[in-house]
């Protein structure tokens, strides 16, 4: 009886692996990292808690990551919205409900003035977070001189004078303001991060689920933690929580 119990459950486990929906996700310090740390990881598991998703993640970096989405390797992108995805990859998805507002901005260490306009950069170098398209941007940036990077290594560079600015997006906002500013109207693009899938019936059922999970966890009071915990008070990133 034991060993019929057994087999039972476990057909029953790799059943449910099988069916599992696929998810791929920008590993990112920050922002979703396998040790379970992250703005978006700690979010998912959060949903996943309330309203069981039967997924499997991989954390890639990022481009191996749209690129598993895109040919359709993965069903799900953790991240973006129909606005990027169209953007960046001429991508069509169906998206959940927004878990975060993203922003460009254009920061500058705290002794220096912001920047607030594209005449400040004109012939001088900016470090660009890597994966951005320069090409999507409000602003025309053909003046100016792109060094591709992360933050981390263009805050080095901003700190020996080697470059003037950085333009990127921050998972982790407390490590921006830490040491840098930005002016919040001048914004070079935006968009939503929300769970994307496939155009495809299958995928309509976890994007259903991810939108209950995702309000109870901010009905509850659990998405304003994990906000806090990585954002702080600032709300220049924050969505509207209806």
């Amino acid at each position: 009886m034991r060993r019929y119990l057994f087999i039972t459950c476990l057909s029953l486990t790799l059943s449910m692996r099988l069916h599992a929906t696929n998810v791929a996700v920008q590993e990112l310090s920050g922002w979703y990292l396998t040790d379970g740390t992250g703005f978006a990881n700690e979010v998912f598991q959060a949903v996943d808690r309330e309203v069981p998703l039967n997924a499997q993640v991989r954390a890639l970096p990022l481009i191996r990551a749209i690129y598993s989405f895109k040919e359709n390797k993965s069903d799900c992108f953790i991240g973006g919205d129909k606005k990027i995805f169209n953007d960046l990859a001429q991508l069509q998805v169906r998206s959940s409900e927004l878990f975060l507002e993203v922003h460009y901005v254009i920061s500058t260490l705290k002794s220096e003035p912001m920047i607030s306009s594209l005449a400040q950069l004109k012939g001088k170098r900016i470090g660009v977070e890597r994966g951005i398209d320069i090409n999507i941007l409000k602003d025309d940036f053909s003046d100016v001189k792109v060094e591709l990077g992360l933050f981390e290594s263009h805050l080095k560079m901003l700190k020996l004078n080697r470059i003037s600015a950085i333009l990127g997006y921050y998972p982790d906002h407390h490590n921006v303001l830490n040491q840098t500013h930005f002016d919040p109207n001048f914004i070079q693009y935006s968009y939503t991060d929300r769970l994307n899938c496939s155009v495809d019936p299958k995928n309509e059922e976890i994007i259903n689920k991810f939108n209950m999970g995702l309000k109870a966890i901010k009905e509850s009071g659990t998405y304003d933690r994990i906000w806090k915990k990585y954002f702080g008070e600032e709300n220049l990133l924050k969505p509207d929580k209806k």
